[in-house]
Parts: structure tokens; sequence; C-alpha cells
């Protein structure tokens, strides 16, 4: 029963981090289907990649978030540093894609 109970509070508890990378991915979706309306076609190679780094950034964002008290141990403690640069390097490089992206599918 205590098994139930702290998986629920800990979805409950990092909703709000997948809900708004959730709405995210829905605006930049509607921002590619509106380039693909007007002409203007991003290719499909730079969408995967900003995909993909988008996800991993994600990923070890909310690995990160969720490793233990630095308090506790030190080796999660360094991980979590590492694990947050990575996120951070992988989102920034994903919206650098998304950007060039754009830009080169509205200079056509």
């Amino acid at each position: 029963m205590n098994i139930q109970f702290h998986t629920s509070l800990f979805v409950v508890g990092f909703l709000p981090i997948y809900l708004i990378f959730g709405f995210l991915c829905v605006l930049i979706a509607i921002f590619y289907l509106g380039l693909q309306k007007i002409g203007k076609f991003v290719r499909n190679r730079t969408g995967y990649w900003h995909f993909g780094l988008f996800n991993v950034g994600l990923v070890l964002l909310v690995i990160s978030a969720n490793l233990e008290n630095p308090y506790k141990n030190l080796d999660f403690y360094v991980y979590s540093e590492y694990s947050f640069v990575g996120a951070l390097s992988a989102l920034l490089i994903s919206f650098l894609i998304f950007v060039f992206g754009v830009i080169k599918s509205i200079m056509k």
C-alpha cells in the first residue's frame, strides 16, 4: 500500500514538468504545421534532430531532478550536476536546431 502512495506522489509531484514540456511540444508541432501550410517546409532530418535532442534534454532534466539528496551520497550529487548540464546542453542545441530549420525554410 505504501508503494502506491509513493508512486502516486511521485507522479503528481513531477506532473507540472511534463505538462510544460508537453505544451512546448504541441506549440512547436503547430509551428511546423503552420510553416507547412504556407509552403515553407522544414526538412524531416532537421525536425528529427530537434525532436530527439529535445526529448533527451527532457529525460536528463527529469533524471537530474529525481536523484537523491546531495548530502546523503556525494556520487549522486556529481551525477545530478552532470545530468543537469547535459540536459541544458541538449535543450539549447535543440532550440538552435529549431531556429536554424525555421530560418532555412523561410529563406527558401
